[in-house]
């Protein structure tokens, strides 16, 4: 083979019959993680001379990028707000291996940090100030407001992450304080208390068919009826802005819906006929719309996170459900009405695809047999 140096990142490939070569962006450098292509299949018929050209083309384009980031990453000047976006911009940062929803929240948490106390340099913030940052990220937003601890606490979690990366990339300061904070206690967001009602999802889809978003109605209808979490039912977005789920079109054949549950994997079955808020819903979508994701924006494509979050707010207030009851409280609501309905907790747990009847009884406010029972127990007590 002609020397490296003449062919960077050349690699060939011999099968029985062909030959094949490539410029490969891993076999230049080993920081070219994150580059875009990292495989480029040369043309069968080039010579020698056309395969260098090329290979030295794509190897000066990789080297302009790795260039580019590591401008970008020299940019920790010692203060809370470069670390910050150390974090989010080194190719190596732990947020680009997480959920898009995930690296959302970090980086929310990011700009909260940077805003409040974005100036302060590293080497001289010591665990008490830590404290005082925490105790005025938790403080009400208005003067008789709720406190915001969960707010608090995630900026806590985020500020842990972001100093031990620090250290990672050879900051000391940020291993001094990583480590000086690493006994310190910080309350967590308490476990919530409320659940949406029957009542108030009627209500709710009442008023998104108001605002023409019909598929705002089939995903609180869904999640409330099924029990199942929210990314289960409006799917997720990740790397590369695409999205995935299985609440689909294509996988509710005959109105029977086949998925295995985001966080635990576990197989369930719905027989999605016997819910009575979802299945009309589901019905009065024009044929011609049925495809793809069944809960999506205006766009035809799944809904992200934050958008779903919101308009569920905003269709909320119309609908005058209390502004301390979330959209994450619909699992739970349809939890209670079964329980109170005089479904058995296990039974209850199986539909919810709960791995333990613990986690059901923390669900409670104020697999294909159990589901279909505990569908039918809620529709019977919904009828007295």
């Amino acid at each position: 083979m002609p020397a490296r140096s003449e062919f960077p990142g050349l690699i060939v490939r011999h099968r029985k019959t062909t030959t094949t070569k490539y410029w490969i962006a891993a076999n230049v450098s080993r920081l070219a993680k994150g580059y875009e292509p990292q495989t480029i299949r040369l043309p069968p018929d080039a010579g020698d001379d056309e395969i260098a050209r090329l290979c030295h083309e794509y190897t000066e384009s990789l080297h302009r990028w790795l260039s580019e980031q590591e401008t970008q990453t020299q940019i920790y000047t010692g203060t809370i707000a470069s670390l910050c976006s150390l974090y989010a911009r080194h190719p190596y940062s732990p947020v680009n291996g997480v959920k898009e929803n995930t690296a959302d929240s970090y980086r929310d948490s990011m700009k909260i940090i940077s805003q409040t106390v974005g100036a302060r340099l590293v080497r001289k913030v010591v665990g008490v100030d830590i404290v005082r940052w925490y105790t005025n990220w938790r403080a009400p937003a208005f003067p008789g407001g709720p406190e915001r601890l969960k707010r608090a606490s995630q900026a806590i979690s985020v500020l842990r992450m972001i100093l031990r990366f620090g250290a990672a990339c050879g900051h000391a300061e940020c291993g001094r304080l990583a480590d000086e904070i690493a006994n310190l206690r910080f309350e967590r967001s308490r476990p919530r208390h409320t659940a949406i009602t029957y009542e108030q999802v009627k209500a709710f889809i009442a008023a998104a068919i108001d605002q023409e978003r019909p598929y705002m109605a089939i995903g609180v209808a869904a999640q409330f009826e099924t029990m199942l979490r929210q990314k289960d039912i409006i799917g997720e977005y990740g790397p590369g802005d695409r999205w995935t789920g299985r609440f689909t079109w294509e996988n509710i054949p005959g109105g029977l819906f086949r998925m295995e549950t985001s966080k635990t994997g576990t197989p369930a079955k719905f027989d999605l006929t016997l819910y009575e808020l979802l299945w009309p819903l589901l019905q009065a979508v024009p044929q011609a719309e049925r495809v793809g994701a069944i809960v999506k924006g205006h766009d035809g494509q799944g809904i992200k996170e934050g958008r779903y979050r919101k308009l569920f707010r905003q269709i909320a207030t119309q609908a005058g459900i209390p502004a301390h009851v979330w959209n994450m409280d619909t699992r739970a609501g349809g939890v209670t009405e079964a329980l109170e309905a005089g479904a058995d907790i296990g039974q209850v747990s199986r539909a919810a695809t709960h791995s333990k009847e613990a986690m059901t009884a923390r669900y409670a406010r104020e697999v294909v047999q159990p589901i279909a029972e505990v569908a039918e127990i809620r529709r019977a007590r919904r009828a007295k």
